[in-house]
């Protein structure tokens, strides 16, 4: 583990369990991997988990814009770089680039934070937390632009439902954004078959879901890219555009 002021880079071995049938490894490894880079750091920095809840507050993950330009395979070495990126309106913005062995870019990211109450789920200023003018802060990027909203078209089609399970939920008893990647990519290959291979993704998380909840998850596909869109009782709860191969 590396640690400076505004970063921190750590090295890995990719699992078996982390990978696909191609021995590639899976967006939501991925984002497990961020997940524990973005609180690790955060807690470096003195506003991670702990930090947080003391106020009753916890991060939540908004929004994020993946970009695969090659896949680590099981067993390779990789390093993951995260850092905070300051405030930008009432999100905090962190990037993320992932190398392998020979230092080249494999993954690169970027995400967009909020706090919430955790009694009431509202949301809380951020700038009560954080400032643009923070020592910690690094203004670098992994992707220029932030990640977006995604606006889901009208005719997405009804694939099929699902209950969350007691898997799905995580410390903030909610489904863990990890596990709504891996419902989206489930969905995403259902329509699109093994040779799908996904080069971009952008996920909004809109809306919490809970403990044995009815989630529908609906999907609209236009040549190279797909939306799918995860409903409860027609409440948007995450929206995903992929751009595949």
């Amino acid at each position: 583990m590396i640690l400076t002021m505004n970063s921190l880079t750590k090295s890995f071995e990719v699992r078996s369990y982390e990978t696909d049938f191609s021995k590639k490894l899976k967006p939501a490894s991925f984002m497990n991997y961020a997940q524990y880079m973005a609180e690790e750091h955060a807690g470096k920095l003195s506003f991670g988990y702990d930090n947080l809840i003391e106020n009753q507050n916890v991060w939540v993950l908004s929004r994020i814009h993946v970009v695969f330009k090659e896949y680590p395979l099981w067993r390779d070495n990789i390093s993951l770089k995260t850092w905070h990126k300051g405030t930008e309106r009432l999100f905090g913005v962190r990037d993320f680039r992932l190398k392998g062995e020979s230092g080249e870019d494999m993954i690169l990211a970027t995400s967009s934070w909020l706090i919430i109450d955790i009694n009431t789920r509202k949301i809380q200023r951020v700038d009560k937390i954080l400032s643009n003018e923070d020592e910690g802060v690094l203004r670098e990027n992994a992707l220029e632009e932030s990640a977006g909203k995604i606006e889901t078209p009208s005719d997405c089609k009804l694939l099929y439902s699902r209950v969350v399970a007691y898997s799905d939920i995580d410390v903030n008893r909610h489904t863990n954004n990890a596990r709504y990647v891996e419902w989206a990519t489930d969905a995403l290959f259902s329509i699109s078959g093994e040779s799908c291979e996904i080069r971009e993704m952008t996920v909004n998380f809109n809306s919490e879901c809970r403990l044995g909840e009815k989630i529908d998850i609906c999907a609209h596909k236009n040549e190279n890219n797909v939306v799918i869109e995860g409903r409860r009782e027609g409440t948007n709860i995450f929206t995903v555009l992929f751009k595949t191969l």
